[in-house]
């Protein structure tokens, strides 16, 4: 058996027994379908944008590029405000 998750923060994950699945229900994962689990990330909750999305575009517009997966929500709002907290 197959389930699929998804975390606001952590992204996409793919347990393979129930009990991992609830330990995951447990610490903010949700259980979607296999469609869900595979469309963007913003398409499984329509009209409403993750504080995530919303730093990694402003990261993407200030640097070019999306902020490495591993990056954490505080590391990427440092680093979005390291330039305007600096005197010149």
């Amino acid at each position: 058996m197959i389930i699929y998750q998804l975390h606001q923060l952590h992204g996409k994950h793919i347990c393979y027994n129930q009990i991992e699945a609830n330990y995951n229900n447990t610490k903010g994962w949700k259980t979607v379908t296999e469609d869900a689990f595979y469309a963007e990330y913003k398409k499984v909750s329509p009209g409403v944008e993750s504080v995530i999305d919303d730093l990694e575009d402003r990261y993407e517009k200030k640097f070019g590029k999306r902020p490495d997966k591993r990056k954490k929500r505080d590391t990427i709002e440092e680093e979005l405000n390291a330039d305007s907290n600096s005197t010149y």
